[in-house]
């Protein structure tokens, strides 16, 4: 018989993606989110945001993500005045 309890590390990175998902889902579209978290982060050493949360590492890419929000706001509202 095969044990179907979610082992505590899976649990972890599957709530750690889950948050960086939703904080991410704040300023882009889902399939923007999806592409930020698979693609190689220049500030995370050329590495994929979701292979850092896999090796449990979500700490460095939750302070990419805040220290990127900032930058993001500042161009929303830019944006805003721009088409005022």
């Amino acid at each position: 018989m095969i044990d179907q309890t979610p082992r505590h590390d899976c649990l972890i990175v599957a709530k750690t993606t889950a948050v960086m998902f939703r904080r991410l889902m704040e300023y882009y579209d889902p399939d923007e989110a999806d592409t930020w978290l698979n693609t190689a982060h220049p500030h995370l050493a050329g590495q994929k945001p979701i292979a850092l949360i896999a090796a449990e590492r979500g700490g460095e890419v939750c302070a990419i993500l805040e220290a990127l929000i900032p930058i993001e706001k500042h161009k929303e509202t830019r944006e805003v005045k721009d088409a005022e």
